[in-house]
């Protein structure tokens, strides 16, 4: 695997860049897009991320479509109402599998993070500083990446890459554990430091779904080198994803007790039909557009697997394996929308690697350039997010403006 000559900065752009976040931090981080391979750029990222998580702002009414913000501020307001004890006994509960707590990272920061203030704000922000901290590591292995330069289609794949950006700290337990299993997924597949999977094994501390890799990795290692079969199975899984809920449901008795329980519930019809509900004025598009992402994606992998006996570095190949495997199974629980949909955006930053370290910039370009077209709803939902639970004047005011509001 080639990594790219890094970019030898100079002091102007670096300074412009810190002087840009004094006045608007997405000003600088506008800016710094031209010049994501350098360490300042990923710097200016970071200090975002920590802005961002410091503004964001809800209420403290959970009321039905309300962000899930709103249950992490009650978590954290909760636990700085209570001693360490109530903590011990939910920690309990859960390492001894007990009682209903299916994961505990939310519970940890919350506990943590209210010993030293009641803010929620700060907790906010110390969450961010975890998931952006994952995301950024993550991100180095695509701005390094031997064809990365600057321009609107690596672009793109930078968009597709953070797809799951520092908006999604209103789900923090799904998607801090989705960046920690990204960044861990390729120091494992792509540089074979087994070390890592350690940490893989503790992701379901952050969110219990994600059991799901461990049994993603093992068909990776037991299987991933039946290139043949894995091509079968992810065309098939196209067609035939829709019969899988009933399948599921179905077969659900025969897998270990706590798969069991988790099938229970992302299977079930209620949960189904909960997300499946419709959720805005746009409800026709929603149901159409996200058809339209899971082909494209699926082309876009197509296109790289069939590159496959071509000369391709090893480590590319072994990202492609194990690729094409997340995708084969999230096609084939697709109907499941809390599994199907969420573990096919696991795709989303291995796809954008393996298109940029095979194709470039100018093969298939064209391709690349009727992305926003197909993401047309998912980009009008992330502008819907971002300014949903951050006041619009972040984004145009100096941050230190906003460190005084919301700590006052």
């Amino acid at each position: 695997m080639e990594r790219n000559i890094k970019l030898v900065e100079n002091e102007k752009s670096r300074g412009m860049k810190f002087i840009l976040f004094l006045i608007s931090p997405l000003l600088s981080l506008i800016y710094s897009l031209n010049s994501l391979n350098t360490k300042s750029s990923r710097v200016v990222i970071f200090l975002f991320c920590l802005f961002f998580g410091l503004a964001f702002t809800v209420t403290d009414i959970r009321t039905e479509g309300s962000p899930d913000g709103i249950t992490y501020r009650s978590l954290f307001q909760d636990y700085h109402g209570i001693g360490k004890e109530a903590y011990q006994q939910t920690a309990q509960e859960y390492f001894t599998f007990s009682g209903v707590v299916k994961d505990f990272y939310a519970d940890t920061m919350a506990y943590v993070v209210s010993r030293f203030t009641d803010n929620y704000h700060i907790f906010f922000m110390v969450i961010a500083m975890v998931f952006a901290f994952f995301q950024i590591k993550t991100l180095k292995y695509l701005t390094d990446n031997k064809n990365f330069v600057a321009g609107v289609t690596c672009l793109l794949l930078v968009f597709l890459f953070t797809f799951v950006s520092i908006k999604n700290i209103n789900g923090l337990r799904f998607w801090t554990a989705y960046w920690i299993a990204c960044y861990c997924l390729f120091r494992l597949i792509l540089d074979k430091r087994l070390i890592y999977l350690i940490p893989i094994a503790t992701l379901p501390f952050f969110h219990a779904s994600f059991v799901v890799v461990w049994i993603l990795v093992g068909l990776y290692y037991t299987t991933g080198n039946l290139s043949r079969i894995w091509t079968f199975l992810l065309i098939l899984s196209l067609f035939l994803g829709n019969l899988s809920l009933s399948l599921i449901q179905e077969n659900a008795s025969y897998l270990p007790e706590f798969l069991t329980r988790f099938v229970d519930y992302y299977a079930s019809d209620e949960v189904v039909a909960r997300v499946n509900a419709a959720g805005s004025g746009f409800y026709l598009m929603d149901r159409i557009f996200p058809v339209l992402v899971n082909i494209y994606l699926n082309v876009m992998l197509l296109l790289i697997n069939r590159e496959r006996s071509k000369t391709m570095d090893p480590a590319t190949k072994r990202l492609l394996a194990f690729t094409v495997i997340v995708v084969s199974f999230a096609n084939f629980v697709m109907p499941i929308p809390s599994l199907g949909k969420r573990f096919m955006i696991l795709s989303y930053p291995l796809i954008a690697y393996l298109w940029l370290d095979v194709f470039g910039t100018h093969r298939y370009k064209n391709y690349l350039y009727i992305m926003p077209i197909v993401f047309f709803m998912s980009i009008y939902h992330l502008i819907e997010a971002y300014v949903q639970n951050v006041d619009v004047l972040f984004y145009i005011s100096s941050p230190i403006i906003d460190l005084e509001t919301v700590l006052k």
